[in-house]
């Protein structure tokens, strides 16, 4: 315990080994090695509504949101997510920002939820120590750091915006488009429905399984989401640090 650093609220009272009051943390992180940092954590959850792959919405998707007319999928991804937040009231702050767990054939998923387009180095970025929670202040991933590097939530990614059970209404499983492997990068199929813009079945997207750990985004196995663009899921919303 002598490694674990906490900042508390309120000068706690030692008597032997015994703790004789309450501990009061402030918001706080962790890292792959279990220690405690100052960020606070940053907030993901799982959309309550769902979208064809074409998130152009030309084909009548995520009706929702008229506040989404983006010509990009991404963007109008990144805007779902913006304004599932504001809808549900988790938006406290004007620098609150969500944004997808969702690649496209220039931008990976890893570098879209800290704001950069391009590709998994991110440019110059300086990773954040924030861990990742969700809405109810549950660990899902220790960093940044820790995705980029494969690491798998330590949770299921199954509590959305309004605090309710996603809707589930994928044919193979219940999931979330992300066209995005373990790590954050595009994946190797590149499976994304023309960048999000095409709803047809001519084409296919891949995505997660908020139900299986090892499947959240794309293994590449039977669990994952791999289907046509005209079938519907939900999108993961990570906040932007």
């Amino acid at each position: 315990m002598k490694n674990l650093k906490v900042k508390l609220r309120k000068i706690i009272l030692l008597t032997g080994l015994s703790l004789t009051s309450v501990t009061i943390f402030e918001c706080y992180s962790w890292d792959i090695m279990g220690k405690m940092y100052s960020p606070a954590p940053l907030m993901v959850f799982v959309t309550s509504n769902v979208t064809p792959g074409d998130m152009n919405f030309t084909l009548g998707g995520a009706v929702a949101f008229p506040q989404c007319p983006n010509s990009s999928g991404l963007l109008n991804a990144n805007c779902v997510c913006q304004q599932s937040a504001i809808n549900a009231g988790l938006i406290t702050s004007s620098k609150k920002v969500f944004r997808a767990w969702l690649s496209d054939s220039t931008t990976d998923a890893i570098c879209n939820i800290v704001g950069i387009k391009g590709k998994k180095s991110c440019g110059s970025y300086k990773p954040t120590k924030a861990s990742y929670v969700d809405i109810n202040g549950n660990l899902l991933f220790y960093s940044w750091d820790y995705i980029s590097n494969g690491g798998i939530p330590l949770r299921n990614i199954d509590t959305t915006e309004i605090n309710s059970a996603p809707p589930g209404v994928a044919i193979n499983a219940p999931g979330s488009w992300t066209g995005t492997m373990n790590g954050g990068t595009l994946t190797s199929a590149g499976s994304h429905c023309t960048d999000w813009t095409i709803g047809t079945t001519a084409m296919n997207g891949e995505g997660g399984n908020y139900t299986i750990l090892s499947s959240w985004t794309w293994d590449g196995s039977t669990t994952g989401v791999s289907n046509t663009c005209t079938n519907t899921y939900s999108i993961y919303c990570f906040e932007q640090p």
